[in-house]
């Protein structure tokens, strides 16, 4: 009957299983502020140098040919007749500032003083001209003698210039006299001393030598 019936046990269904929600991703932080780059500068921009037109160099020559001499010695120039050297002890060599052509004329002698009649060592002896320019310069050697020759001179000669620095240049010249000064007594030396000097032309002969003496005043004595 309906009373017997069995109670059938009402089944409850299994409660499902719980649902797991899915974790949210993680935020990102927020990106960094972009810095603005630094302002830059600016150069002033130079305005384009001129193009300057190309110059050619003009063609080189081509090197000269050299040649080589031998060196060849200098000719040595004789100083000045001004600037010559006395001549050397014993010797009485002509320095002729004229080089000698032609005829020469010689002259030769004894040069002594006045008053002790001794011959004269170094006394220069200069021949001059009309115009006053040297024809030849000499030296007295040992005793006082000299020679010199020259070019032959015009008809009214030449004349003498007498350099020594114990005498005053006056002079007495003898020519080619025999009388000699020197046979005088000192008391007449003395008085032609005082007379004063003669300075006769020097007027020579081509071919033969002339012979004149002179007698010099010593300066303390013409004082």
């Amino acid at each position: 009957s309906s009373g017997d019936a069995t109670m059938t046990p009402v089944l409850e269904a299994p409660a499902p299983p719980p649902v797991e929600m899915p974790k949210p991703a993680p935020v990102p932080p927020p990106p960094e502020p972009v810095k603005a780059p630094a302002p830059v500068a600016s150069k002033p921009v130079e305005p384009p140098k001129p193009i300057e037109p190309l110059v050619e160099a003009p063609p080189t020559a081509p090197p000269r040919a050299t040649a080589t001499f031998a060196q060849t010695p200098r000719p040595q120039i004789a100083p000045p007749p001004s600037a010559a050297k006395p001549s050397p002890k014993g010797s009485s060599e002509v320095v002729a500032p004229n080089k000698k052509s032609g005829p020469q004329w010689v002259f030769e002698g004894v040069i002594y003083d006045l008053l002790s009649t001794r011959g004269v060592y170094g006394v220069k002896l200069v021949f001059v001209d009309a115009e006053d320019n040297e024809v030849a310069a000499i030296e007295t050697t040992e005793g006082g003698r000299y020679h010199a020759s020259m070019n032959a001179g015009p008809p009214e000669g030449y004349l003498l210039r007498i350099i020594h620095e114990d005498y005053s240049g006056k002079h007495i010249d003898e020519l080619d006299s025999t009388s000699s000064v020197r046979k005088a007594d000192l008391e007449q030396r003395k008085f032609l001393m005082n007379a004063g000097a003669r300075s006769l032309p020097w007027i020579g002969t081509v071919g033969k030598p002339v012979r004149r003496d002179m007698a010099l005043v010593p300066k303390i004595s013409d004082e």
